[in-house]
């Protein structure tokens, strides 16, 4: 006995057309986000600490675990979300090496730690003078600071 399709002479690549536009449009957006920074926090303060500025003044020239980027937003996160743990750090830095296509570091705490001492002073001192110039020129500029940014 001879098996035919159900529906016959249907256009099957219809549908199969429309599910692979939609995975490309979610491997785009994919690949966009990959390249960015660790936490929903370098969104937030994409005005004052851009990427760009942060990558020229990073002394970690390769894609680590504990580099100044992730370890930098990490560290932020902790102090913006009242004092979190460093395990809640680790996790951040966990689902950024996983969306860079590294092997996560392990849940302990110690290697955090370690790489939070080693923020260089030339790196923080870099930052701050940014955010100190970015809130001066918005006060000289009569700009609303954004809710986040005010005291």
């Amino acid at each position: 006995m001879k098996q035919q399709p159900v529906l016959a002479n249907f256009p099957s690549h219809v549908f199969a057309t429309a599910r692979r536009r939609f995975q490309t449009g979610i491997r785009r957006l994919r690949e966009s986000l990959v390249g960015e920074p660790l936490s929903g926090y370098a969104v937030m303060f994409a005005d004052v600490l851009p990427t760009a500025f942060l990558k020229r003044i990073d002394p970690t020239r390769r894609n680590r675990h504990f580099g100044h980027l992730p370890v930098f937003w990490a560290w932020l996160a902790q102090i913006l979300e009242g004092n979190a743990s460093c395990s809640k750090a680790i996790g951040f830095i966990q689902s950024w090496c996983r969306t860079q296509g590294l092997p996560a570091p392990s849940s302990d705490t110690g290697s955090y730690c370690r790489a939070r001492l080693r923020l260089s002073d030339a790196f923080l001192d870099q930052v701050a003078r940014r955010v100190g110039e970015t809130l001066a020129r918005g006060e000289r500029d009569g700009e609303r600071l954004p809710p986040i940014l005010t005291i």
